[in-house]
């Protein structure tokens, strides 16, 4: 907490240090990039959620000037992710850059929007797993509630189309293969990736670590959509 020049008490966030400038960000490697986004997002977002103040940061690369270099494109995504309705206020002060957010700015929890980084929802959108933006999220969890419970998404439909039909096909071939007893070494399958299918070949020494990341993502898109099936190994 700092006292401004006026007396006014103003909550300010340090998050660390950071490498600023559309030029500069692009040349970093690539977890570094990552890290420094993540940690000044969530400050960020704790911050908005709390009300008003400022996020600080050191500016890591000497010579940078906000308004010749810019932030960083990355940084102008995430911070469009999180509050993409109003502008965010960039300041720069000798070495430190700092994000102004007002109480205009901040959510009203009271109606449950709050700034958030990720919402560690997922769904599937088409043949992929797709973690869920906060208004996806909040519209699905609002759903489930009027659903009582059940995936809003696993509600049969009145008129499926030739699209539902293909699906359910393919889901139909899957689960067929799904319940042989045994499998054969380069045995032909009959069905692709679908919204209810997924298969993976990982040739790599870091199998392990690989479906580790995957597996989280892929089942719970598919428990909070219509189901499905998972294949490792196929190809």
């Amino acid at each position: 907490m700092n006292i401004t020049d006026e007396g006014t008490p103003v909550l300010i966030l340090n998050a660390g240090g950071i490498t600023l400038g559309t030029e500069s960000r692009k040349t970093m490697e690539n977890h570094d990039r990552v890290e420094e986004n993540r940690n000044i997002t969530k400050a960020l977002c704790a911050l908005i959620n709390s009300g008003e103040g400022k996020v600080k940061a050191h500016i890591k690369n000497p010579d940078y000037i906000l308004s010749k270099h810019g932030i960083g494109e990355d940084l102008e995504t995430s911070f469009k992710n999180i509050l993409p309705s109003r502008p965010l206020d960039f300041k720069q002060y000798q070495s430190y850059f700092f994000i102004c957010v007002e109480k205009s700015q901040s959510p009203d929890v009271s109606v449950g929007k709050p700034a958030t980084i990720a919402t560690n929802l997922y769904m599937r959108n088409g043949a992929s797993s797709v973690e869920m933006n906060l208004d996806a999220a909040q519209k699905f969890l609002d759903n489930i509630k009027v659903a009582g419970g059940r995936s809003p998404s696993a509600r049969p439909s009145d008129r499926p189309g030739d699209d539902t039909q293909e699906e359910g096909h393919i889901q139909e071939l899957a689960a067929a293969f799904f319940k042989q007893s045994k499998l054969t070494k380069k045995e032909n399958f009959l069905f692709s990736e679908s919204k209810n299918v997924e298969y993976k070949s990982f040739e790599t020494k870091k199998l392990l670590q690989r479906v580790k990341e995957i597996l989280p993502r892929t089942v719970s898109a598919f428990a909070n959509t219509d189901g499905g099936y998972l294949f490792i190994g196929l190809d």
